[in-house]
C-alpha cells in the first residue's frame, strides 16, 4: 500500500516535475515573447515619437520659413479669418503700403480696408469661386480680381488679389497677396483715353484717313472717308478694295501710290487733280508704310484732303489783290487800334494820287490828308458814319504831300467780323479835282457873261430875288438901275467886234468897281449891251451911281467914237408879312 502510495507519489511528483518543466519552459518562452513584444512596442513608439518629432521639426521649420517669406515678401500680404474676415497676420509690406500700424490692422476687417462698396462685390465673387470649408477649402487658390483699397491717408490704390485657403491656429483662414497695380491701371486708363481721343480726333478731322493691308484691302478709315465713299457706316469699308467704292473707275490711279508698301519710302503732300462725278477736284495726298510692332510692313497708311475750295479761294484772293493793285482809285483798309482807325493797307494808286508812299502812311490816321482844313461838312459826315457803322460817300478837300489841293470823293464802308463787330473799314479815294473844276467852270459859264465877267441874266434873277427877300425881311427898299449903251453898234461897225468887246469889258470892270464902291451888296449884271445894277441903298446913292455912267470916254487910235448911256432907276418899298421867311 505504502509502496503504491509512494509509487503514486513519485508518479505524481514526476508528472508535477514534468508539468513544472513545461510550465517553466512556457514561462520562459512567454517571457521571451513578452520581451520581444515589449522591445518591438518600445521600438515602434520610439520610431513614432521620432517621426512625430521630425514632423514637428519640419512643420516648425516650414512655419519659420513661411514666416520669413511672409515677413520678407515685397508684396502686401495678409491672412484673414475666413468667417469674420478679420485680419490675423499682416506683413511689413502691407503696413508700409497702406500706412496702418499692426495693431490698427488687427482691429480691422477686410470690409473696412475695401473702398466704398467694393467688399460686397468681392465677397459675392469669392463665394461664387467656391467658398466651402474643409478639405476642399484647404486646396482652394486662385485670383480674386482687381479691387480698390483705401489707405490711411485717404488715397485709393488698386490691387490684383490672389488668395489661398489655409488653416491658421486651427481655424480656417485665407492667405491673400495684394499686388498694387494702380500705376498699371492708370497707364491703361491713360492709354485707353489716348486711344479714344486719337479715335475721336481721327474721326472728326476734315482730312480723310484710311489704312490698307498688303493686298490693298481696306482695314479702317475715319468718318470723312466713309462719307466720301458713300457708306452708311464705317465698318462697311473693311475688306473692300478701291474698285468696289465710288471711285472704282479711277482705282488704278488711286492705287498707283500704294507702292510705298514695297519701297517703304513715304510720299507726302502731293497734289492730284481727279474727276469726281462731273466735277474736277484737287486733293493733297500723303501715304506711308504701315508697320507692326516688329517694324515689318503690313500695309499702307494714307490721308488726303480736298483743297479745291482752298485753291479757288487762293485764286480769288490773288485776283482780288491784283484788282486792288491795278485799281485807278486809291483803296485803303483801316483797322481800329486804341479807338483810332489807322491805315493797314494802301494800294499803289495812293502814291499816284497823294504823293505818299504806302510805307509812309501804314499805322497813321487818315486825318493827315486834311492838313489844317479840318472844318468840313464832309468830314463830319464821315465821323457820323464811323460812329454808326454805316456807309458814307462825301466829297472833301485833301492835300497832297507837296501841299497841293485835290478834291476827294471819299467812300467808306464798315467790314464786320464773324461776330458782327466792326474792326476794319474799306475806304476808296477818287480824285475828282478835274471834275470839280469842270463843274465850277460850267457853273460860272451858266451864271456869268464870259466877256464882261459880270453876272448874266440867270444870276441876275437869282440875286434880284434874294435882294427882294432881304428887303422884305428888313422892311427896306431896293433900287434897280437899267443902263443901255447908245451908239454901240457904230463902234462894232467902224472899229470891229474885237474893239467893241474890249469896250464892253472896260465898261463892265468900271461898273463893277463903282458897285463895290457904293456898297458891298450891290450887284452889277449885264445882258448884251445893257447893264442892270441892283442895290439895297438909298435913292441918292443910286442916282449918284447912274450919274457916273455917261463918263466913259475911250480912244482907239485916231478915231474917237461917240456913244452915250441911258440909265433908268427904280426903287420900291418892300413890306414884310407874317408868313415872310427869313432869307438865308
Amino acid at each position: 500500500m505504502r509502496s503504491r502510495i509512494d509509487s503514486t507519489t513519485i508518479v505524481a511528483l514526476d508528472e508535477s516535475a514534468q508539468a513544472s518543466s513545461g510550465t517553466m519552459l512556457l514561462l520562459f518562452f512567454t517571457m521571451l515573447a513578452g520581451s520581444a513584444v515589449l522591445i518591438y512596442l518600445f521600438a515602434s513608439h520610439e520610431r513614432q515619437s521620432r517621426e512625430k518629432l521630425g514632423v514637428v521639426r519640419v512643420r516648425q521649420h516650414s512655419n519659420e520659413r513661411f514666416r520669413g517669406m511672409f515677413e520678407a515678401h515685397p508684396v502686401p500680404t495678409w491672412i484673414v479669418d475666413r468667417e469674420t474676415m478679420r485680419f490675423i497676420a499682416v506683413n511689413p509690406a502691407a503696413l508700409a503700403h497702406f500706412s496702418y500700424d499692426e495693431p490698427e490692422f488687427m482691429n480691422m476687417t477686410l470690409r473696412e480696408l475695401h473702398y466704398a462698396g467694393d467688399f460686397d462685390s468681392f465677397a459675392a465673387r469669392f463665394a461664387r469661386s467656391g467658398g466651402e470649408t474643409g478639405e476642399r477649402a484647404a486646396s482652394e487658390q486662385g485670383s480674386a480680381g482687381v479691387w480698390r483699397y483705401r489707405c490711411k491717408d485717404g488715397s485709393i490704390v488698386s490691387a490684383d488679389v490672389s488668395h489661398h485657403a489655409l488653416s491658421y491656429s486651427n481655424r480656417p483662414g485665407i492667405f491673400m497677396l495684394a499686388n498694387d497695380v494702380t500705376d498699371r491701371i492708370n497707364a491703361e486708363a491713360e492709354a485707353r483715353r489716348s486711344n479714344e481721343m486719337l479715335g475721336a480726333v481721327i474721326d472728326n478731322i476734315p482730312q480723310r484717313v484710311f489704312w490698307k493691308d498688303r493686298e490693298l484691302r481696306y482695314l479702317g478709315r475715319n468718318n470723312a472717308f466713309a462719307r466720301d465713299a458713300g457708306l452708311a457706316y464705317n465698318e462697311q469699308v473693311i475688306g473692300k478694295t478701291d474698285y468696289e467704292l465710288l471711285w472704282g473707275a479711277l482705282a488704278d490711279v488711286v492705287r498707283a501710290d500704294d507702292e510705298v508698301i514695297t519701297t517703304t519710302v513715304p510720299k507726302m503732300h502731293y497734289e492730284r487733280d481727279i474727276i469726281v462725278g462731273d466735277q474736277l477736284r484737287t486733293i493733297v495726298t500723303s501715304k506711308l508704310p504701315l508697320l507692326d510692332g516688329e517694324g515689318q510692313t503690313i500695309g499702307v497708311l494714307g490721308s488726303y484732303h480736298d483743297v479745291t475750295d482752298q485753291k479757288r479761294a487762293e485764286l480769288a484772293l490773288r485776283l482780288q489783290g491784283r484788282a486792288l493793285d491795278a485799281s485807278v482809285n486809291t483803296i485803303l483798309i483801316t483797322g481800329v487800334v486804341d479807338g483810332v482807325n489807322v491805315i493797314e493797307y494802301a494800294n499803289p494808286a495812293f502814291k499816284r494820287i497823294t504823293g505818299y508812299d504806302s510805307c509812309e502812311v501804314i499805322g497813321q490816321d487818315c486825318r493827315f490828308l486834311h492838313a489844317s482844313d479840318g472844318d468840313q461838312e464832309g468830314l463830319t459826315a464821315i465821323r457820323r458814319a464811323l460812329d454808326a457803322n454805316m456807309e458814307a460817300s462825301v466829297v472833301v478837300r485833301n492835300y497832297r504831300k507837296d501841299g497841293a489841293l485835290f478834291w476827294n470823293q471819299f467812300f467808306i464802308a464798315p467790314v464786320p467780323d464773324a461776330q458782327g463787330l466792326t474792326m476794319h473799314h474799306i475806304g476808296i479815294v477818287n480824285d475828282v479835282t478835274d471834275l470839280m473844276r469842270y463843274q465850277e467852270e460850267l457853273e460860272y459859264q451858266a451864271n456869268y457873261d464870259m466877256l464882261t465877267r459880270l453876272p448874266n441874266r440867270n444870276l441876275l434873277k437869282d440875286r434880284l430875288q434874294h435882294a427882294i427877300e432881304v428887303a422884305r425881311w428888313h422892311e427896306t427898299k431896293i433900287t434897280v438901275v437899267f443902263m443901255d449903251l447908245d451908239g454901240f453898234k457904230n463902234i462894232n461897225d467902224s472899229l470891229g467886234h474885237s474893239v467893241g468887246d474890249r469896250l464892253l469889258a472896260v465898261i463892265a470892270e468900271r461898273l463893277a468897281r463903282s458897285a463895290r464902291a457904293i456898297r458891298s451888296r450891290a450887284t452889277a449884271a449885264t445882258s448884251s449891251s445893257s447893264c442892270c445894277p441892283i442895290s439895297p441903298t438909298k435913292p441918292a446913292s443910286s442916282r449918284g451911281w447912274s450919274a457916273r455912267a455917261p463918263r466913259f470916254p475911250s480912244r482907239y487910235g485916231s478915231t474917237t467914237p461917240n456913244f452915250t448911256s441911258a440909265a433908268a432907276w427904280a426903287r420900291a418899298p418892300i413890306r414884310r408879312t407874317a408868313t415872310t421867311p427869313k432869307p438865308s
